[in-house]
């Protein structure tokens, strides 16, 4: 699709496929590769901004590079933005993303209370919009925040049923 894109000058084909490689290269754990994506498609948005407006389609996968790779300042950063983005555009499920991702930047930089509240507005919304995802990936946030504050076995029965849901949905 990208060579597609480059060849009809289709700028926004161009760069949602640039971030969706990224992406996959992030999940595969090939950082190095997801950078190149990135930083490629955020290269033609930055050259492009003028034209499309101010997107942050981008911001996500970057912020989540940042995480994975254990900056977690700057993936705050960009999370954030996507966070203010969302909110303008009155965005409600990019902004539960932002939220449930902001969640897991505070636990992992020991701002617990922070964790908690993200994740919490994060599973409200999800549920409301019946975001079955959403609602697993926050949970495992609660998980993972029952762990860093030596709650074992809430973890563990969180993490099950969440497993559980994960079959369930396929």
């Amino acid at each position: 699709s990208l060579s597609l894109y480059r060849e009809l000058g289709y700028v926004s084909g161009m760069i949602e496929a640039s971030k969706q490689i990224g992406a996959i290269q992030l999940r595969l754990g090939h950082f190095e590769a997801a950078h190149r994506w990135l930083e490629g498609g955020t290269s033609i948005l930055r050259d492009y901004t003028a034209s499309l407006g101010n997107s942050r389609t981008m911001s996500y996968d970057l912020g989540d590079l940042a995480f994975y790779e254990g900056d977690h300042e700057l993936a705050q950063i960009y999370y954030e933005d996507c966070l203010s983005w969302a909110r303008q555009k009155g965005v409600p499920i990019a902004t539960s993303w932002a939220k449930v991702r902001l969640g897991y930047v505070a636990v992992r930089r020991g701002e617990w209370q922070s964790a908690r509240s993200f994740f919490r507005e994060a599973l409200q919304s999800f549920q409301t919009m019946r975001v079955q995802n959403g609602v697993l990936f926050t949970l495992e946030g609660f998980a993972s925040l029952a762990v860093t504050q030596n709650e074992y076995d809430k973890a563990i029965r969180i993490l099950a049923w969440a497993n559980a849901a994960h079959e369930r949905i396929d």
